[in-house]
């Protein structure tokens, strides 16, 4: 999970860059403020949120979520934020216990090595979609965050599924890009 979080950090950094370049496009940026993190501190500056319900489809203007991961940062998602939307798992496997596991491909030919690797390529495959969304306003139940709205329609379909016999796992989260107007980061940073 915490590769996961690493991952998701690194995306969120990357697409500072993007912010920076395309502010009109984004959410609101921040106007003051000196931010400084430090590797000492521990501090995650993202918050995670599971997509909940089956689908998320391309087009939506709303996702259900799951309580925030406090692994992450935990302040809640309010309007003017920034979002990250992301499938997390989304891949088909050919689940057959023969050399096709995988990917569906067997060996070429007799005495070569076996294929049993990969996922297959087919309509289904989704991991790795993402986008950057704003958020227009957040439902709260609870004292939770219950719904996000985005300003504008997704691009891509997000979907939850657990596994059966027939269908694989997929996940899909969103997740809190912080905005900085004078970031400082005072320490050697590196992928956990």
């Amino acid at each position: 999970m915490k590769n996961l979080f690493t991952f998701s950090f690194l995306f969120a950094l990357l697409g500072v860059t993007q912010l920076v370049q395309s502010q009109t496009a984004c959410s609101v940026m921040p106007t003051s403020g000196t931010t400084t993190i430090g590797v000492a501190a521990g501090v995650v500056v993202n918050g995670y949120y599971p997509g909940t319900g089956t689908s998320c489809a391309a087009g939506a203007t709303s996702s259900s979520v799951g309580a925030i991961n406090t692994a992450g940062n935990t302040t809640q998602l309010v309007a003017g934020d920034l979002v990250m939307v992301m499938q997390m798992q989304g891949a088909d496997i050919n689940t057959t216990n023969t050399d096709a596991y995988g990917d569906g491909v067997g060996a070429a030919a007799v005495g070569t090595f076996p294929n049993a690797a990969g996922y297959l390529t087919n309509a289904n495959l989704q991991v790795g979609f993402y986008e950057y969304a704003n958020v227009a306003s957040v439902a709260v139940t609870g004292g939770l965050v219950t719904t996000v709205n985005f300003s504008s329609p997704l691009k891509y379909g997000y979907c939850n599924q657990n596994y059966t016999a027939t269908l694989n796992v997929k996940r899909y989260q969103i997740i809190k890009v912080p905005k900085y107007f004078d970031l400082t980061i005072s320490n050697l940073v590196t992928g956990a």
